[in-house]
């Protein structure tokens, strides 16, 4: 049976396209001025390693410490967009795509709210500028984009339509190749819609949304890992971004537990959105690296509820030009004050700090097996191709291996016993000055330094 129809500014497709653009160009400009992450150096250099050799990887090509560890990315599709994108306009453009995605999925979820796009539009920029550690260059970026379109998609009350279906289960395909660890995502969307069918849908329209669901069990699978992907679940989001972590105290932790008290008024009236949004604000609870995606997600339940205190206003030119751009000025211009400028200093892809290290170690020819900071392991990864000792990707390296890394001041000797390093290449500033242990002993030598790196040469005769 046909459900009744939606009200006019419910529908998902009601047009709010001046208002879309601008939000949609504020979260970019967010995304664009950020800091850059450490992480997308590995990302393109998988994608590189993956377009030379037409594989995937099988065990980890980066790292001697890693032993040949087992190690297929779930996120190649990225690393190979990511790769291609770099060969053709380098980190910006690479930049570039992670903020048209994420500037895409706030943009899409502008229509779902009670007649006030303008609050919905305010609710969505304040939670992109509490959401900048998920813009970094990671797969992550992309969670916001597939995720808006299966809200997108799911979202409408209607009989079930074969083209959406198949929608929906190309569109599971595509996010496990490009971010397989969160892609679990899109299953439990379509489990919601099909429940849902269930419930109130004659049983031919409930049969319809299963076997939507069973089709996207199945195109959950079309990845380089099968269904093995799900020992990635959720993995790169257990310690919150590389750098940053989004803390519960913080603006976007103050959205997501407001969205998840909104869920109780929302969730007659919108039960596929509200216990959609509702799981990964939950999820994010526990694991930082989703609270980006939650921010966003806690949008939606929040505008529909503020529809019952707040007027239905149409979005008209002249009130987005009054309203709508001098709170977008406003919110950019604290996004600037609070996060671009205290962290212009930062480092990472797009703004390299080893770029003296590199071109030395080049120019003079060192060889042999490097020891480095796990800090610096991705850089080095991006810049020279050369084997590191170890990096900070989660879930590669033993637990006891990677402590001893890292407490590499104090553990250096025994390492170097054990490993036989050559040279290497540790941060210049860092607490304590852990380059202590290597200028005390009498077999390396400083041989360059700069304002972020120093190298360090084997004396007897290793390193050449």
């Amino acid at each position: 049976m046909k459900s009744a129809p939606a009200h006019a500014h419910e529908k998902p497709h009601h047009p709010h396209w001046p208002l879309a653009a601008l939000l949609f160009a504020g979260v970019f400009s967010m995304a664009w001025a950020g800091p850059h992450g450490p992480d997308a150096w590995i990302r393109v250099a998988c994608g590189r390693t993956i377009l030379a050799t037409g594989a995937l990887p099988h065990t980890d090509p980066f790292s001697y410490g890693a032993a040949r560890a087992p190690w297929t990315p779930d996120s190649w599709l990225t690393d190979v967009l990511f790769a291609k994108a770099d060969a053709l306009g380098g980190p910006g453009l690479v930049r570039a795509l992670a903020a048209a995605a994420a500037a895409a999925g706030f943009a899409l979820l502008l229509p779902i709210s009670h007649g006030n796009p303008l609050a919905a539009a305010g609710l969505l920029a304040v939670a992109a500028g509490s959401a900048w550690t998920g813009f970094l260059e990671a797969p992550a970026a992309f969670d916001f984009l597939f995720f808006a379109v299966f809200l997108r998609l799911l979202r409408p009350r209607h009989r079930f339509r074969l083209a959406d279906g198949a929608a929906a289960a190309g569109l599971t395909a595509l996010w496990a190749n490009m971010h397989g660890a969160t892609a679990s995502l899109a299953l439990a969307l379509a489990f919601l819609k099909a429940f849902k069918a269930s419930l109130r849908s004659a049983t031919r329209e409930a049969l319809g949304y299963w076997a939507m669901f069973a089709a996207c069990v199945i195109a959950f699978s079309w990845n380089p890992l099968g269904y093995g992907v799900f020992e990635h679940l959720f993995a790169d989001a257990a310690s919150g971004a590389t750098r940053w972590q989004t803390a519960l105290v913080s603006p976007a932790g103050a959205l997501i537990l407001l969205g998840l008290g909104a869920c109780a008024l929302t969730l007659q009236q919108e039960f596929v959105t509200t216990l959609a949004s509702a799981t990964v604000m939950a999820l994010s609870l526990a694991r930082p690296g989703l609270r980006p995606l939650a921010a966003m997600a806690a949008c939606p339940v929040l505008a529909l509820a503020l529809g019952h205190a707040v007027k239905p206003r149409a979005d008209t030119p002249k009130r987005v030009l009054r309203w709508g751009v001098p709170a977008a000025l406003l919110i950019l211009g604290i996004h600037y004050a609070v996060v671009v400028r205290p962290l212009a200093d930062a480092r990472g892809y797009g703004a390299p700090a080893l770029e003296g290290a590199a071109r030395f170690l080049d120019a003079q020819g060192v060889r042999g097996q490097m020891f480095n900071d796990p800090a610096l392991g991705a850089e080095l990864i991006g810049l020279t191709g050369r084997p590191v000792f170890v990096d900070e990707r989660p879930g590669l390296y033993p637990d006891a291996f990677l402590a001893e890394a890292e407490a590499w001041p104090r553990t250096f000797p025994a390492l170097d016993a054990v490993y036989r390093f050559d040279y290497a290449v540790v941060p210049r500033r860092r607490e304590g000055e852990p380059a202590r242990a290597l200028d005390a002993d009498p077999g390396w030598r400083e041989a360059y330094a700069d304002d972020f790196a120093q190298v360090y040469l084997k004396r007897s005769g290793g390193g050449r």
